[in-house]
């Protein structure tokens, strides 16, 4: 990430005021009150506006930097992220909710949507504020650990992340938590907590369930017989119910049973008579049958009598031949043949006479024939109807002796049915005058044993709640004892497993920074400082350092801390440094500023260096070949 151009419209004693680093090395020169700490300010809020609500000026940056004349607070930042050049503008309002955001992507003109309530910071890096100034603004180094053992937030920030992996879980506060919880069932002395109450509340259960047991031994006998007599009573109310419902099951049975002997009566009567009508269709179907058949013989016989003779042709060839031969004697011999002539007609209408008979036979012949066809086709179809009807027959037969056969077992069942309940009510006919004595009875016995004090039944519902809650107690003091003892573990754990790399990227700083003459940091658990010199055996501890070494192994610290905190990110976030070489004396200043130098090149990053002290200002004008160079009380222009 690289910041191009921060404008100021008005923040703090800054009003219109521009200020444009370039990649790399920026050094930043102003006096005390010339605005170093209120543009670092000025960027904490246009990222993140929720700096807290605090009445308190020094504490709220939206009191403390309001101009003296009343005038809106706003600005814009162009920066880059993600080979992107985004506009950042703001216009503060008495609250962050009321801050007039606007954020463009400048290579398309483009706006850039946020979330309701998203921090334009959290949008772009994903970290909060705190976050956000422990990776980018590094004040000076010494105020990291101060002798007293107070801190600037930091070293809790790093317990945190070594023990917990989250910088922003606390390990010890969550085990402090845990023990307030273990004090909460259990106090110091033991006399106090949710557990010892329970364990209390189960004992005085247990007395007074021992005195009810007590004064229950002497009712035991009494309550036996009560206890017997309850549930045989019980059962007797059970069978008077029986008893009642089988006399209805009596009177519904008689019912019944006439029912079903009518029933039955009404289907053999109809079996009976569906017999008989079947027997009737049969003889008429056999009459029918054997008339068809008595006129099917006599169409035959009567097909018999007749001939088929077909005369005609030779009867008319021969006519003609004898009267042609007639004709011809008497003209060419002798007219007495024309008698001839007079014979053959005669013969002929003789003949004539008889064919026309032959021929009505056999006409009635082939209608006897048809007829008698006729009638078998009918006949057939006459047989086929009667063998259905027959099939029909034997077939409702069938279902009507079937459901008399039913009809005469079920009637046999119900009339057994009848009788077994008439022997059971036999058996209890005195069964309800039974039960009223017995109840009155019970009823003394009841009496006898009422008494004062709690049933034993409530106390023991109650002990078996008071037992489950000392058992869940006991269970959540058991395991907060033992998440105690494993979060101190795990935390012990993550600080050895993370303090090699925090040493190792330490001692890589603090050896570019001194030009090589320490070997090695050693930075303990509390984040103490111990250093070793080069060709030297044992580690210093840094109390026995100078302030400026001091200063030099803090600043490695602040530096590798840094690294750890944004290793997620994609790119360098910008440094902000903040007078961090106030205590190096000359030489620890050309080596600090070389550093940086190479550091933010070999990053391809950025660093803005605050400073009041001039001799800072001029060793990097010397000592530095691509840092650029800004003053402040110069109206904010970039020298050369």
């Amino acid at each position: 990430m690289q910041i191009h151009r921060i404008e100021i419209n008005n923040f703090g004693k800054l009003k219109n005021f521009v200020l444009e680093p370039d990649p790399g090395l920026n050094i930043i020169y102003g006096r005390n009150e010339d605005g170093k700490s209120t543009v670092m300010a000025f960027l904490r809020m246009m990222f993140y506006g929720n700096v807290g609500s605090s009445r308190d000026i020094a504490v709220n940056a939206r009191k403390k930097y309001k101009p003296w004349d009343g005038a809106g607070m706003g600005g814009s930042v162009e920066f880059t992220y993600g080979n992107t050049r985004y506009r950042l503008q703001k216009r503060f309002g008495q609250t962050a909710g009321r801050d007039e955001v606007d954020l463009f992507d400048m290579d398309s003109g483009s706006p850039v949507p946020l979330r309701s309530g998203e921090e334009v910071g959290a949008h772009f890096f994903g970290m909060s504020l705190e976050g956000f100034e422990r990776s980018m603004f590094i004040g000076r180094s010494g105020a990291f650990l101060s002798g007293d053992g107070k801190n600037d937030g930091i070293t809790e920030r790093l317990i945190n992340l070594t023990t917990s992996n989250d910088e922003n879980v606390s390990l010890k506060r969550t085990v402090e938590n845990l023990q307030e919880a273990l004090e909460g069932l259990v106090s110091k002395r033991g006399n106090a907590g949710l557990l010892v109450k329970a364990r209390e509340r189960v004992e005085a259960l247990d007395r007074e369930l021992r005195d009810a047991k007590a004064a229950e031994s002497a009712k035991r006998s009494i309550r036996e017989e009560f206890d017997t007599l309850m549930t045989l009573q019980a059962s007797e109310k059970e069978r008077l119910e029986k008893v009642r419902e089988r006399r209805h099951c009596f009177a519904d049975a008689a019912e019944d049973i006439a029912a079903k002997r009518e029933n039955l009566t009404t289907l053999q009567r109809r079996t009976e008579l569906y017999k008989a009508e079947k027997e009737k269709r049969e003889e008429i179907a056999a009459l029918n049958v054997k008339n068809m058949e008595e006129r099917i013989n006599q169409a035959k016989e009567a097909s018999e009598q007749g001939k088929q003779v077909n005369l005609i042709p030779l009867f008319a060839v021969l006519a003609v031949v004898a009267l042609g031969a007639a004709i011809a004697l008497a003209i060419l011999f002798n007219p007495l043949y024309a008698l001839i002539t007079l014979v053959i007609p005669v013969f002929m209408l003789g003949e004539m006479s008889a064919f026309s008979r032959k021929n009505r036979m056999k006409l009635y012949r082939e209608a006897a024939l048809a007829r008698a066809g006729k009638l078998e086709n009918e006949l057939e179809d006459l047989l086929e109807k009667t063998g259905r009807e027959n099939a029909s027959d034997e077939k409702n037969l069938l279902r009507l002796e079937k459901e008399t056969k039913d009809a005469a077992e079920n009637l046999k069942r119900a009339e057994l049915r009848r009788i077994e309940l008439s022997k059971q009510l036999e058996s209890d006919e005195n069964l309800e005058d039974k039960i009223i004595d017995r109840e009155q009875y019970i009823a003394r016995l009841r009496t006898e044993l009422t008494g004062t004090g709690r049933p034993i039944s409530v106390i023991v519902d109650e002990r078996e709640e008071a037992l489950a809650d000392l058992a869940e107690y006991e269970e959540k003091y058991e395991a907060l004892k033992l998440a105690i003892e494993a979060m101190e573990e795990a935390g012990e754990e993550l600080r050895m497993n993370f303090g090699p790399a925090l040493n190792k990227r330490t001692a890589e700083i603090f050896g570019g920074l001194t030009g090589g003459k320490y070997a090695s940091v050693n930075v303990s658990k509390d984040f103490g400082i111990r250093v070793l010199e080069a060709g030297d055996s044992y580690y210093h501890e840094g109390g026995y350092l100078s302030n400026g070494t001091v200063d030099q192994a803090y600043f490695a610290l602040r530096l590798a801390i840094s690294e750890i905190l944004t290793e997620s990110e994609e790119e360098m976030l910008p440094l902000m440094l903040d007078d961090v070489f106030e205590q190096y004396d000359d030489a620890r200043t050309v080596k600090g500023l070389q550093f940086l130098e190479d550091y933010v090149t070999e990053r391809n990053g950025q660093v803005i260096l605050f400073t009041c002290h001039g001799r800072v200002l001029d060793t990097a004008r010397e000592e530095t070949d691509s840092a650029a160079f800004f003053t402040l009380s110069e109206h904010y222009k970039k020298k050369t």
